[in-house]
């Protein structure tokens, strides 16, 4: 079921109020690409022993790489759907590597013992 929140308002409303959420929703996303940012560098520093110069390097291309990657498939910011796509067909499997790691089943496997 839908439900408009706006029903009734006049069309100027709507607008700054459509405007309003959409840059709420923009700041969470970027905020929240910061922080899973964060710690993949911070784990690329602690595990692999990477320095500035390295952190820098990889950064510049992971950010190259998902803007590639989003223009070219249009993904918007279903990015990782093709990401995790390109890794299973190599036979990288993260929702099972995930599961294997923390003990939790992955989403699939969840969604198959429903059926």
């Amino acid at each position: 079921m839908k439900v408009r929140l706006d029903a009734g308002l006049p069309k100027e409303m709507r607008e700054a109020v459509k405007a309003a959420a959409m840059k709420a929703v923009f700041e969470q996303h970027d905020a929240l690409n910061n922080d899973f940012d964060a710690i993949v560098l911070w784990v690329l520093r602690e595990s692999e022993g990477y320095g500035y110069a390295r952190l820098r390097r990889f950064y510049e291309n992971f950010r190259k790489y998902y803007e590639d990657l989003r223009e070219k498939y249009m993904m918007g910011n279903d990015t990782a759907y093709v990401c995790r796509t390109k890794l299973f067909e190599a036979g990288v499997d993260i929702a099972s590597w995930n599961a294997e790691i923390t003990g939790r089943k992955s989403h699939e496997e969840k969604d198959g013992a429903d059926s």
